[in-house]
């Protein structure tokens, strides 16, 4: 297995294949707010399936990108967090939502930096995007604001950013729409409630998005073990494969 390594010029943690000649695809995944880049992969990286493989055996040729947020004051805490945007409740993720607006959009924007990038190398049908709580609601609206189709889009326990004030705008991402979804949330989830997770589900399959939606009995705040973990590996990789036939697109 390769070592995590700190790209320091775009402020990631990443796992590349051990062999560069061997990056077929390459995997973005956001942290959630309060936790940070290195920590985030740690945990993903150390996650296994039922016989006890871990997602560098079971995505070979992927490198993994684990984005870092910016620290950002806390309103509601009262300290700085990593954090892509402030949020006042995470009971209600769109209370005060107007004020997420600058920082979400700001956020947003390096993702598609990275995606930019990666894309350079391996296409946009090669990429598949995603995250977890706030960093899934930052990688939606990463997506539908690059409007490309990128190979894949997963979320784990996330919501939808800002749903009645630019939903609209979503519905012009037509590219992005073309982006498969697996969804997946826990229904133990005291962080996130699973509603906001179904609400997510609801509004993408409404703007057309094909959306697979997963829930789980348990999980907590994080992916069910192992099911939820095979089912998104097995995502990625039909994903992935359907990009393989997909002439690489410019960058």
């Amino acid at each position: 297995m390769s070592k995590i390594q700190w790209l320091h010029s775009s402020g990631c943690f990443s796992l590349a294949p051990q062999d560069d000649s061997n990056h077929r695809s390459t995997l973005i995944l956001l942290h959630g707010r309060g936790s940070n880049a290195e920590e985030f992969a740690r945990e993903f990286l150390e996650t296994q399936d039922s016989y006890g493989q871990f997602l560098y055996q079971l995505l070979p040729e992927t490198k993994v990108v684990f984005p870092e947020a910016n620290v950002l004051p806390s309103e509601q805490m009262g300290i700085g967090l990593h954090q892509w945007f402030d949020m006042y409740s995470t009971a209600n993720p769109h209370e005060h939502e107007n004020e997420q607006l600058s920082a979400l959009l700001g956020s947003a924007n390096r993702i598609v930096s990275i995606i930019h990038e990666e894309a350079r190398i391996v296409g946009y049908q090669h990429i598949i995007l995603g995250g977890i709580s706030q960093g899934c609601a930052t990688a939606v609206y990463a997506l539908l604001g690059l409007n490309r189709q990128l190979g894949g889009f997963v979320g784990f326990a996330g919501w939808l950013p800002l749903p009645a004030y630019t939903l609209e705008q979503y519905a012009q991402a037509t590219e992005a729409l073309h982006t498969p979804a697996l969804l997946e949330h826990c229904d133990d989830d005291a962080i996130i409630a699973m509603r906001y997770g179904e609400e997510l589900h609801v509004n993408l399959e409404a703007l057309g998005i094909k959306v697979e939606w997963k829930a789980y009995g348990d999980g907590d705040h994080w992916i069910n073990e192992p099911k939820g973990f095979e089912d998104f590996v097995e995502f990625v990789k039909t994903c992935l494969h359907a990009g393989s036939v997909i002439p690489k697109l410019d960058g």
